[in-house]
């Protein structure tokens, strides 16, 4: 389960990586457009905004990555700030809506198994 878990952490952040990449204009993807508006086009951030919220999911996809390697090296501690940051990647992610559906998914798997993981932790702890 860790391995599972500490893959699609990286995933995400990829995706995380990806999205600071086009927002800032490092990359230019088909699928991925740059736009400097959010929320379905509802607001415009502006060139200046949307940068802002660049560096917003490159410190997620930072958090990820590292989050794969504390999974894998067993450590139990982080599960309430891995949630945290699973909540905020799903901020970000409907805030791209719906340049960011998948996200969206990956976040409501990453709740479900981070949910698994914690109650099978804590059944081991108190068993």
């Amino acid at each position: 389960m860790k391995f599972l878990l500490a893959l699609i952490f990286t995933f995400h952040g990829f995706n995380h990586l990806i999205r600071f990449f086009v927002s800032w204009r490092i990359a230019n993807m088909e699928e991925m457009p740059y736009r400097t508006k959010i929320l379905s086009g509802k607001i415009d951030l502006g060139y200046k905004g949307i940068r802002i919220f660049g560096l917003l999911w490159l410190a997620l996809a930072l958090v990820f990555f590292s989050w794969s390697a504390i999974v894998l090296l067993d450590q139990t501690w982080w599960y309430n700030a891995g949630f945290y940051s699973i909540l905020a990647s799903l901020i970000l992610c409907i805030l791209a809506w719906p340049d960011a559906k998948t996200g969206i998914v990956t976040n409501l798997l990453l709740i479900i198994i981070l949910t698994i993981t914690t109650t099978d932790c804590l059944n081991q702890v108190f068993n």
